[in-house]
């Protein structure tokens, strides 16, 4: 009986022991979530005030794993992995030759690259022109965009792998290549209200 009773008192104490066990977990894991949603709400009070004027159709957003995975084409026609760029916030517009909307846009992306960009910071274009390097090419050469890198997204891929929906579509990544937020439509990029929102993605990003 006294076995018994012993046995009885070792497995109450167990199950308490896991019990708490349990419980700080649970407590561990509310607090993780928590604080990240107190983040998110700290994150949107700052970002609000600067989505006026160019920047007004820009959707912040939060991806949870990184979304630059595929490849697309350079100038030699050699397959580039993003992934190359990580370590470096990425404003990627996607445009095409024929798009008029993204041929106005151009120059602005151009002059953001010359005003910000740097090693924590590049602008890409990337091509969804059928002809490629064909109909890209030229049309560099002719505007004069020297500063903003530019790729070819072979049968749309990436577009499609990223749900973009029309041209232009302009999407900004974090250093580790999560999305921060993209915008549908054109936009001065070089304006003082994009510069300021890029300029406080740089500050926060990781």
């Amino acid at each position: 009986m006294v076995r018994s009773r012993f046995c009885s008192r070792g497995k109450m104490r167990n199950f308490i022991l896991v019990s708490i066990a349990f419980l700080a977990v649970v407590i561990a894991i509310w607090a993780f979530f928590i604080d990240k949603s107190s983040q998110n709400s700290v994150d949107m009070k700052n970002i609000v005030p600067l989505l006026t004027g160019s920047m007004k159709n820009f959707i912040p957003t939060r991806s949870v794993v990184p979304t630059l995975k595929l490849k697309v084409l350079d100038k030699r026609d050699q397959w580039v992995s993003l992934e190359n760029y990580r370590g470096k916030i990425l404003l990627v517009n996607f445009w095409a030759t024929w798009c008029a909307p993204c041929i106005r846009e151009m120059a602005s992306l151009d002059k953001l690259q010359v005003k910000r960009g740097g090693n924590d910071f590049t602008v890409i274009a990337i091509s969804q022109d059928l002809m490629e390097w064909k109909a890209v090419l030229p049309f560099l050469k002719k505007s004069q965009l020297k500063n903003i890198l530019t790729f070819v997204d072979r049968k749309t891929q990436l577009a499609r792998y990223l749900k973009v929906t029309g041209l232009p579509t302009t999407i900004l990544f974090s250093k580790k290549g999560k999305e921060l937020g993209r915008l549908k439509g054109t936009a001065e990029w070089d304006s003082s209200q994009a510069i300021k929102l890029i300029d406080y993605y740089r500050k926060i990003s990781n």
